[in-house]
């Protein structure tokens, strides 16, 4: 797909004069500037309309604590470009993940995104992996992988080209095992683990050119290591990242504040982990000889965009012994946000569904989605407990577990799975993302939660909706693709993200696929060419047509280029 337009002519040739953040006095190649920074959120009082440099970077990502080794946090996006200003800006500096102060096996949060009015966007950090939910989160850079079975596809993604990938956890045949994989950097990836040994944070991105000072004088943008068991923590990367905590070394450290660094990752036996690192914004313009010239910039875009996660598949749990059946999937986190592209091909990931279970055991979490954010998998339904994700899944009924809980919803994304019940056919529902997954009520299981609507693709359509639980009579999914449930459990729907039906006796239901629906004011593009890969569809929507659209069925790309 290819959209292109005539192009705008630029004008505009001197830097503007501004008011705001920490004013100082540099000199960048022989050329005087005033660099105007911020570490908490304020104003740029623009004055005097024309060219500002901006570097900014966001929010890094929490480490999270697995049972062996959870993942470092990844590193916020760190990236500079020229834009031209003539309106006072809000300046909002990203913060750092936080970790799970809850029960200990769960992640921690994404970093926050630092932007400057709505013309500028550095990306938060993903979290690190955690045993519940050990796929390293995506982000400005990838968190690394929790301690689970060592996969290349569980590591935390770069989702906007200004970043590194995360690590993989490590294994062993024997225990001690699973050091947890280094959050990825703003400079480097993050390193995996190897057995009970740690990786070790990616490293930062040296801006001291940008801030006039020699070259290493400061680095921001360093990946957060991974936590051990029966060794010490991995180091964090150059640049803020925070050392991982483990066995011999206790607790991991703390990300330096301003330096968009991701927070270190610990484990269940006394280290806890950590906060990722708050980001920061570097305004400059030139003070002397305040001529452009021939502007060299990146030409940027404001888009908006859907994301909805894979959902997770239901569990199966086989009656007998007072037992009901598997949780209901929880939903793909659902979440719609803006930002800014520039001049830059952005992988667009599509999240699958998980895969539906033939055996007695909980389902699978479904793959999260990305573009310059990101929606999580869904938790899977439980054979006891449900797992986390985007919405939570539903809890099997296993009398041999009491009443196990549902899973926690991501925040911002979706809600809990719903909880068990005491009798045959007490399984809770998968999460939605507008509602919570019901919970069981003695010898009778829930449904799954009711999803949400967007209207992106000049649809209205309802998204993410939770599995039934299973058991032997039948429950319903949540509106916007949820699986039922029953003896056996249906798929979620394919591009809605629902909940895979729980089972009781049979196979359990798969998680639906996710989506990913980007869109921005036709206006807007003129002198731009923007093509895509995958398998796409493309139109108009709003209220009067204003916006072109594409939607990812698969996972593809974006490219924006001048015309």
């Amino acid at each position: 797909m290819s959209i292109s337009g005539a192009r705008k002519p630029r004008l505009a040739t001197e830097y503007g004069i501004a008011t705001g953040g920490t004013e100082t006095d540099i000199t960048v190649s022989g050329v005087s500037y005033k660099l105007h920074t911020f570490t908490a959120s304020g104003t740029l009082s623009v004055t005097q309309p024309g060219w500002f440099d901006v570097l900014g970077g966001g929010g890094g990502g929490a480490g999270s604590r697995a049972d062996l080794g959870g993942g470092g946090g990844g590193a916020g996006s760190v990236w500079s470009t020229t834009i031209y200003l003539d309106a006072n800006q809000t300046i909002t500096i990203g913060a750092g993940g936080a970790k799970n102060s809850g029960y200990q096996s769960r992640a921690g949060l994404a970093g926050s995104a630092t932007t400057i009015g709505t013309v500028y966007s550095a990306v938060g950090g993903g979290a690190g992996g955690a045993h519940d939910s050990p796929i390293g989160g995506s982000g400005g850079s990838g968190g690394g992988q929790g301690y689970g079975n060592a996969n290349s596809l569980a590591k935390g993604l770069s989702i906007d080209g200004f970043g590194f990938n995360g690590g993989v956890c490590g294994t062993s045949t024997g225990y001690p095992d699973g050091g947890g994989g280094g959050g990825g950097g703003a400079g480097a990836v993050g390193g995996n683990g190897s057995g009970n040994t740690a990786g070790n944070g990616g490293a930062g991105k040296d801006i001291s050119s940008f801030r006039g000072e020699v070259a290493n004088t400061t680095i921001v943008g360093g990946g957060g290591g991974g936590g051990s068991t029966g060794s010490s923590g991995g180091t964090g990367g150059s640049g803020g990242g925070a050392s991982g905590g483990g066995s011999t070394s206790g607790s991991a450290g703390t990300a330096t504040a301003n330096k968009s660094g991701g927070g270190g990752g610990g484990n269940l036996y006394g280290a806890d982990s950590s906060n990722g690192g708050s980001g920061i914004v570097y305004i400059r313009r030139r003070i002397s000889g305040s001529a452009v010239g021939t502007v060299r910039r990146e030409e940027v875009l404001n888009v908006q965009f859907l994301l909805v996660g894979g959902g997770g598949s239901g569990g199966r749990l086989d009656s007998g012994s007072g037992n009901g059946g598997g949780g209901g999937g929880g939903a793909g986190g659902f979440v719609t946000g803006s930002g800014i592209i520039g001049k830059a091909t952005y992988t667009v990931k599509v999240g699958a569904g998980g895969a539906a279970t033939a055996s007695v055991e909980g389902g699978n979490n479904g793959s999260a989605s990305s573009f310059i954010g990101s929606a999580n998998g869904g938790g899977y339904g439980g054979q006891r407990r449900g797992g986390s994700g985007g919405s939570g899944g539903g809890a099997g009924q296993d009398n041999t577990a009491g009443n196990p809980a549902g899973g926690v919803a991501v925040s911002g994304e979706g809600n809990n799975g719903g909880n068990s019940a005491a009798g045959t056919n007490g399984a809770g529902g998968g999460g939605g993302a507008g509602a919570a997954g019901g919970n069981a009520s003695a010898g009778s299981s829930a449904n799954g939660g009711a999803g949400s609507s967007n209207n992106y693709n000049g649809v209205s359509t309802t998204y993410a909706g939770g599995g039934g639980g299973g058991g032997s009579a039948a429950t319903t999914g949540g509106a916007g693709g949820g699986g039922a449930g029953g003896t056996s459990g249906t798929a979620g729907t394919a591009n809605r993200g629902g909940g895979g039906g729980g089972s009781s006796n049979a196979n359990s239901g798969a998680g639906g696929s996710g989506i990913v629906i980007v869109r921005w004011l036709t206006a807007d593009a003129t002198g731009l060419s923007i093509t895509s890969t995958g398998t796409t569809t493309t139109g108009t929507s709003g209220a009067s047509n204003e916006y072109t659209y594409i939607a990812w069925t698969t996972t593809g790309s974006i490219t924006m280029a001048r015309a």
